[in-house]
């Protein structure tokens, strides 16, 4: 499952199906009329379909589809053969504007001068239609200049425009932003849902290596691509079957650990993923740690239960949270200076894994 180019077939824009979101959306196709807002928030985890939503809107908005139905009413979405939708999935339609952090780079940043492009493509006439859209992917890349390089166009776009900003909550969005969208918020898919759009996307994968997957989701099945890129579906379930042994060996921890934080451009992916799955593992050892493990919600793996529950005998719900928070914190600084993570994986799994 490591197949990059399978992965960069995945992209957003690609894809066909849109699932339960489409309560969400139906109503904001701009041609409809009687629509008061241009700029729009689409707030939920990351993985959960708001990008996918995003172009769904730009291929309708495109398109020569009636202008009468909502975006997901009568009327078909305009298929993959059609000339408007095969430019947007190759991300070449001039009436389009796409910015995304570039992936090669570990700052994984939206820049001022990227920000200050969306000005000045919409104050062009649009080249195939009569509409323009902007989709930014995603808000929590762009920093606080950028935030406000992007605030005049956001309070008065031009007519026949839409902005679309897509925010994966890791952060708070600035109140001069917020006021200037309307927001749209997505909720996470349940199992069923989310395992679907994982077979579909990854349709000759082992049924297990799905089902996993798709719980590390948490119904953000968009998370399934980060995940396959990374090989992160087998490396947590080594994880959790090494912290769940009886003090298990210190070279298996160093064998995993140096996986986890390998540095360099090649392994982002990794270590973004890793952030994931551990706050998973972690958060669930906190609620069991302090009692409230049927608080948890979601469907969850016998192996990880089984993890959390040693995690949780070795260490309170105090001591976890701070483990969290240290994790952060010696992580985001690592990721800063661009070194190697892999000693602060080892300490991590060792103090789950070995008993004191």
């Amino acid at each position: 499952m490591n197949d990059s180019d399978s992965i960069d077939e995945l992209h957003p824009r690609l894809k066909q199906t849109l699932v339960q979101h489409d309560n969400l959306i139906d109503e904001l196709d701009p041609r409809a009329g009687g629509r008061s807002h241009q700029s729009f928030i689409f707030s939920g985890p990351k993985g959960i379909g708001k990008a996918t939503a995003a172009y769904t809107l730009a291929r309708r908005l495109f398109s020569n589809t009636s202008e009468e139905a909502g975006l997901f009413g009568d009327a078909p979405s305009p298929s993959a053969d059609d000339p408007q939708a095969r430019l947007v999935a190759a991300n070449s339609h001039p009436d389009l504007l796409t910015l995304e952090p570039d992936p090669t780079k570990a700052s994984q940043t939206i820049t001022v001068e990227q920000i200050r492009k969306i000005s000045h493509f919409l104050s062009h006439s649009p080249k195939m239609g009569e509409w323009r859209m902007v989709i930014v992917d995603s808000l929590d890349a762009v920093n606080f200049n950028g935030a406000n390089a992007m605030l005049k166009t956001l309070e008065e776009p031009p007519a026949h425009s839409l902005i679309v900003l897509i925010n994966h909550q890791t952060r708070p969005v600035l109140p001069t932003i917020r006021s200037r969208c309307r927001m749209v918020r997505f909720s996470p898919l349940d199992f069923d849902q989310a395992r679907a759009l994982v077979v579909t996307s990854f349709p000759e994968a082992d049924p297990n290596w799905i089902d996993v997957a798709t719980v590390l989701s948490g119904g953000a099945p968009g998370k399934v691509m980060l995940f396959a890129d990374a090989g992160t579906v087998d490396l947590y379930a080594e994880t959790c079957s090494l912290i769940a042994e009886d003090n298990a060996k210190p070279a298996a921890i160093e064998t995993l650990a140096s996986q986890w934080g390998a540095g360099g451009g090649a392994n982002i992916a990794r270590r973004q993923s890793a952030r994931l799955v551990f706050d998973r593992l972690i958060t669930m050892a906190v609620r069991k740690s302090a009692g409230a493990g049927e608080m948890h919600q979601g469907a969850t793996l016998d192996i990880e239960n089984r993890a959390t529950d040693r995690i949780a005998s070795l260490m309170d719900a105090e001591k976890l949270a701070l483990t969290h928070q240290d994790l952060i914190r010696n992580l985001d600084e690592a990721e800063r200076l661009n070194t190697d993570q892999s000693v602060i994986f080892f300490n991590l799994i060792h103090g789950f894994a070995v008993s004191k």
